[in-house]
């Protein structure tokens, strides 16, 4: 019996990663909601805590451009030793900017999910072409610096 369960799991297994290797996008405007069904709803929303959370949603256009940083990505360990404890202060100044960058575009991306402003949408898209012009977020190893492999990934 738990021979046949194996060759079982095994062959669904070769048979998903043969299906997995064969995708491709079938329409690249799909999304897992309905944006224009979205916008409405959201822009007439009367919940009270959405309209909080709305409020206080920052916008991309009013944060400074995060400039991308240059050279190889070193960021010291999250942790002082090993996989917990105690979090390591030098690894906080180091990040700070990916942390910048993340906010700017998300903010940007939020306001235009809420209000269908092209102006936030396209300052997030500037931010992020603006990173991805100076080859940011490509030079780091992993073996070097974990931390910069879990702050790209």
């Amino acid at each position: 019996m738990s021979r046949r369960i194996t060759a079982t799991c095994l062959t669904i297994a070769s048979l998903l990663a043969g299906t997995a290797s064969a995708q491709h996008v079938a329409n690249p405007k799909a999304s897992y909601i309905k944006v224009p069904h979205r916008h409405a709803e959201l822009a007439h929303t009367t919940d009270p805590r959405t309209a909080k959370a709305i409020a206080s949603l920052k916008f991309c256009s009013q944060l400074p451009v995060i400039e991308p940083p240059t050279g190889r990505m070193i960021i010291p360990p999250h942790y002082i030793s090993g996989g917990h404890g105690p979090i390591n202060p030098a690894e906080a100044p180091v990040t700070r900017v990916y942390n910048d960058f993340e906010h700017r575009v998300t903010a940007g991306m939020n306001q235009w999910l809420v209000t269908a402003s092209k102006q936030e949408a396209q300052c997030a898209q500037q931010q992020i072409d603006l990173w991805a012009q100076a080859g940011a977020l490509l030079d780091y190893d992993p073996k070097q610096s974990s931390q910069a492999w879990f702050q790209v990934e």
